[in-house]
Parts: C-alpha cells; structure tokens; sequence
C-alpha cells in the first residue's frame, strides 16, 4: 500500500457541458459571409436599387441564420468536461469487502 500523505493532487469529474451558445456566435458571422458570397454569385444587379440591393441582404440574413443554427447544433455536440481539486486531507482508503464480491480498494471523500 501507499500512504495518504503520498497523495499530493486529486482531481474528479464535476460535470460536463456543450458548447452551444459558443458554436452558434461562430456560425453567425460565418454563414453572414458565406450568404454574402453566394448571394453575390447568384443575385443579378438592379440598377434601380442603390447599394448591396434586397437579394444580397436577404442571402446574408439567410446565412446568417443557418449559420447559427449549424453552429449552434455542432457546439452542442461538443462537449467539455469540467474538473473539480478534491481536498486530499478529506479522503479515506480502506480495504475490504466491496458490495458483497471480494476484496477490493475503497476510496471516499467528504465535502
């Protein structure tokens, strides 16, 4: 065995989250550009209308929004596990019997 004054670090898994909001702030600007791009190859100019011209607009607020969503969708599915230092003075090992099978390593902590 090894004592417990061996023990310098203990970490434990505390939760995990997804990274939506995240993902949907990185699609937003991207699909705004990719919307841009392809309503510039795909709108025709007209000459009544003075700037970027309603096609345009509407492509980049199409991407926009498929962008945020797409961005939102993959950053849910990408998760993070969070990690929280356990205070090792707390920790208790023991040996013995665990649940009824046979002998094994027992480790427990209090908050």
């Amino acid at each position: 065995m090894f004592p417990r004054s061996s023990i310098e670090k203990l970490w434990r898994v505390s939760g995990e989250k997804g990274h939506a909001l995240t993902g949907a702030l990185i699609g937003l600007p991207a699909g705004a550009i990719a919307g841009l791009v392809f309503s510039k190859i795909t709108c025709e100019p007209d000459p009544d209308e003075s700037g970027l011209g309603l096609c345009t607009y509407v492509g980049i607020l199409a991407g926009t929004g498929l962008g945020a969503i797409t961005g939102g969708i993959i950053g849910s599915m990408t998760k993070s596990v969070s990690w929280q230092k356990v205070d090792v003075s707390k920790i208790n090992l023991s040996l013995g019997v665990v649940h009824g099978r046979t002998a094994g390593l027992k480790i427990s902590w209090a908050f």
